[in-house]
């Protein structure tokens, strides 16, 4: 929960074992592993094409938000581009259509072409337990 920190968090299936995958802008990586037969059998999805952006903007301390890993723009068109880290984590841009979006800032396009905001979700956490959803 500190603010102007954000992570990506995606699943990914290895060996038939799931396996959280977290990591900051940095490029630093965390791999949690979901060794039970619940945690493996059990359905989850994380937004749109599974992945989320989790974190705290400075400018309303305290507010999380979780943005959707996709861009919203080529997501509309029937592209689903991954979002990768620009400005050192502050801002996350689409490689096919160059738009960048403020994580700060509600998600909000900063450069290229106008248009959709990142696809947000509803965010709690109550010091152990995160939830994200719609």
């Amino acid at each position: 929960m500190s603010p102007g920190l954000f992570c990506m968090v995606w699943m990914q299936k290895t060996g038939g074992i799931r396996h959280v995958q977290i990591q900051l802008y940095n490029g630093q990586t965390e791999d949690v592993i979901l060794s039970t037969e619940i945690e493996n059998r059990r359905p989850c999805t994380l937004g749109a094409s599974n992945g989320l952006v989790i974190g705290c903007s400075p400018l309303e301390y305290g507010q999380l938000y979780a943005f959707d890993r996709i861009c919203p723009n080529c997501e509309k068109e029937g592209f689903f581009k991954t979002l990768q880290w620009e400005n050192s984590g502050l801002w996350l841009k689409c490689p096919q259509c160059e738009r960048a979006y403020d994580l700060n800032n509600k998600g909000i396009v900063v450069k290229g072409e106008g248009g959709r905001s990142l696809m947000k979700y509803r965010a709690s956490y109550d010091g152990a337990i995160l939830v994200v959803g719609n």
